[in-house]
């Protein structure tokens, strides 16, 4: 039995889009989905359809003060900051014995972890909240 915030998995933005995002122009927006896994296997939802989340990024400055630790390797004008919209998550799994599942999603990237609120007894979560991160 689980407690009463469900972790239900995790799933990974790769590298290379991260690094693309905070190279891109400020105030680029952009969305994708992404499959939910436990380990090396997708997360099934109680509807029997693959588990997936859904993100919307913004490429933004860096707060006023903020210094990076080096100097950028490629052209970069200022360190930046991604906006990370956690809009939603589908077909979530039963998590306990009475078939209901309390998720959150956490953000996690360099050393930085956000977590979301939890949304109680859903199998399709919404929960369009922003979270930055800074990545340079």
């Amino acid at each position: 039995m689980t407690g009463s915030n469900d972790e239900i998995g995790s799933f990974t933005i790769p590298g290379d889009i991260m690094t693309k995002v905070a190279r891109a122009d400020l105030g680029w927006e952009g969305e994708g989905s992404y499959n939910v896994v436990q380990g090396k296997n997708l997360v099934m939802g109680n509807d029997k359809k693959e588990c997936v989340i859904t993100l919307k990024a913004r490429a933004l400055e860096a707060a006023i003060g903020f210094k990076p630790p080096e100097e950028a390797k490629d052209k970069v004008e200022g360190p930046r900051r991604v906006q990370l919209t956690v809009i939603n998550a589908r077909h979530l799994p039963k998590m306990d014995l009475m078939g209901s599942c309390d998720p959150y999603a956490k953000l996690a990237f360099d050393g930085q972890e956000l977590q979301t609120q939890v949304v109680k007894q859903s199998y399709d979560p919404d929960w369009n909240e922003e979270k930055v991160l800074y990545v340079s």
